[in-house]
């Protein structure tokens, strides 16, 4: 089971199009011994019951006039 939240920030304000924006990413998996019985004896994936992924984003766009 996976289950993620990804909160985000528009510092040009609301809007689809609007860049830069600059997001955090926090995941969390939980694999069960039937998951965790698909990966090689010695794969650290096949090891862990719980795994977090934290991670930072930003996406803008080159060339736009604002």
């Amino acid at each position: 089971m996976r289950f993620g939240v990804s909160p985000f920030v528009t510092p040009a304000g609301r809007g689809g199009l609007s860049r830069p924006v600059v997001r955090l990413v926090w995941a969390l998996t939980l694999r069960d011994a039937g998951a965790r019985g698909l990966y090689p004896e010695d794969d650290v994936f096949g090891l862990r019951e719980t795994e977090h992924f934290f991670g930072l984003g930003a996406e803008w766009w080159f060339n736009t006039p604002s």
